[in-house]
C-alpha cells in the first residue's frame, strides 16, 4: 500500500473519532481534514467541506448523478490539494455514505462511495464501539450539552435516567446498521476495523500497533490525544434506572452489549499477506 494512499476512518457518532484523529494529525506528514461531509450550519466556516465544492460546481457537468465517481474523484484531488502534498485523512460519518450514490442504486447495494475509495487505492479505517456505550455517551452529551472536552477542560458530571424504550430502539437501529456498514467495509481492497473499546482501553497497545501498521503510520500509541473521556465513573454511578436497563438487555437478543470486552481487530486479508 502506497503511503500517500488516502484514509477515511468511517464510524458512528460519538465513537472516538475526534480523539483518533487527533492523535493521528501529530504525525508531520498527515493532513486531517474532519468531518468534511457535515451539512451541519457551522460546516458554512470550513472551506473544505463537500458543500461548498459541490456549490462551486453546480453548473458544471460534475453536477450531473451520472458523473457522480468523477465528482468523486475531483472532490478528493481538491483535498489533496489543499492538503499541500501532505497524506490526506478524512473522518466519514455514517449517515454522510450515501452522499456520491447514483440516483437508482438499488437499496441492499452498498454505498458507491466504498467502490470508489476502493478504485483510488484508499485506506478504510472503520472505527467500531459498542453501541450501547455509544447511546450513554449521546445522552450525557446532551444533558450536559458538552459534546467534547479538550485537555485541561473540565468534563460535567450529570446524573442520567434512561428511557427504555428509546434505548432498546436505538441499540436495535445501530446495531443493524453497524453490521450493514461493516459489511460494505469488507467489501472493498484494503480496510481496518478496530474498536473504541480496544483502542481507548486495556488493549490499546497492540490495538495502535496494529492500527499502525496498517496505516504506515510510526507509533501512533506515542502520541497523546487531545480530547479526554466524558464518561471515567461506572455506569450503575451515574444511571439513576441502572438496573432497569441492565435487566431490558438481560432479557433481549443484545445482553453481550454488557460485556465491556471487544473483539479483535479484522483486517483485509490482501493487506494482511503483504505484511
Amino acid at each position: 500500500m502506497s503511503s500517500s494512499a488516502p484514509i477515511f476512518l468511517i464510524a458512528h457518532p460519538r465513537s472516538g473519532t475526534h480523539a483518533l484523529t487527533s492523535m493521528i494529525s501529530q504525525k508531520p506528514d498527515m493532513f486531517v481534514f474532519g468531518e468534511v461531509f457535515n451539512p451541519s450550519p457551522d460546516s458554512e466556516l470550513y472551506p473544505a467541506n463537500y458543500y461548498h465544492f459541490l456549490r462551486a460546481i453546480i453548473d458544471t457537468p460534475l453536477a450531473s448523478p451520472k458523473n457522480a465517481e468523477t465528482r468523486f474523484t475531483a472532490y478528493l484531488g481538491f483535498l489533496r490539494s489543499r492538503a499541500r502534498g501532505l497524506r490526506v485523512l478524512v473522518d466519514a460519518k455514517y449517515d454522510t455514505l450515501h452522499l456520491f450514490d447514483m440516483e437508482l442504486r438499488d437499496i441492499s447495494a452498498p454505498p458507491s462511495i466504498f467502490s470508489f475509495l476502493s478504485k483510488q487505492g484508499a485506506q478504510i479505517v472503520h472505527l467500531k464501539r459498542n453501541v450501547l456505550h455509544i447511546y450513554f455517551s449521546l445522552m450525557n452529551a446532551a444533558t450536559a450539552n458538552q459534546w467534547q472536552v479538550m485537555k485541561g477542560e473540565e468534563a460535567r458530571r450529570p446524573t442520567l435516567l434512561i428511557d427504555i424504550d428509546l434505548m432498546m430502539d436505538f441499540v436495535t437501529k445501530k446495531t443493524f446498521e453497524e453490521q450493514q456498514v461493516s459489511r460494505f467495509v469488507r467489501s472493498t481492497d484494503s480496510y481496518i476495523e478496530v474498536w473504541y473499546e480496544q483502542l481507548f482501553g486495556p488493549g490499546a497497545v497492540g490495538a495502535f500497533h496494529h492500527l499502525s501498521t496498517f496505516l504506515g503510520i510510526d507509533n501512533l500509541i506515542g502520541e497523546q490525544s487531545s480530547f479526554t473521556k466524558q464518561i471515567t465513573q461506572p455506569y450503575d454511578q451515574i444511571i439513576e434506572n441502572w438496573a432497569d436497563v441492565v435487566s431490558a438487555l438481560r432479557n433481549s437478543p443484545f445482553a453481550h452489549l454488557l460485556d465491556a470486552a471487544a473483539p479483535i481487530a479484522q483486517t483485509s486479508s490482501s493487506v494482511i499477506a503483504a505484511q
